[in-house]
């Protein structure tokens, strides 16, 4: 029923009409509230769940899982203009490393991440007590502007 040819003792588990390899873990039928595993000889094994707080159960990228109810976006613009997941404004000054942002805590079902900003304070090209024609200002390297999808939830902790 698979796709693939394995030996006896690695063959997976048909459930309701569905073939999942072994060791593989599911959630049965459409609603996210019984999580199964493709246990040796064909047995599938399930436990009551339900999705967390800010979570639905929906298939995405082919996958019918909890998956967050949104997603937020952190805007970095430069020196030193940061806008925050929560729509928060700040300005940052100085030559330091900021955590933007992070897991609070472990949680099996989350990435681990982090999002740092490595800020470098700018000194204009001219000398104290000079005031130039014109001027370069600093070259940027690499994207203006990158973005990551991270698999996470957002909400109050």
């Amino acid at each position: 029923i698979g796709d693939e040819c394995v030996a006896a003792g690695e063959c997976g588990c048909l459930h309701r009409g569905r073939y999942y390899k072994l060791g593989e873990d599911f959630y049965a039928g459409e609603s996210c509230r019984e999580r199964c595993v493709c246990r040796p000889g064909g047995t599938v094994a399930c436990r009551e769940t339900s999705c967390g707080p800010h979570e639905e159960c929906r298939a995405e990228r082919g996958v019918l899982g909890c998956h967050p109810a949104g997603y937020g976006k952190l805007v970095v613009a430069g020196d030193p203009h940061h806008v925050s997941f929560d729509g928060r404004a700040f300005h940052l000054r100085g030559s330091c490393t900021y955590v933007l942002a992070r897991l609070c805590k472990p949680d099996p079902r989350l990435a681990n991440f982090s999002v740092l900003l490595e800020n470098q304070s700018w000194v204009p090209p001219w000398r104290p007590g000079t005031f130039p024609g014109s001027w370069d200002p600093p070259e940027v390297l690499g994207p203006s502007l990158e973005t990551w999808d991270l698999p996470g939830l957002l909400g109050p902790t």
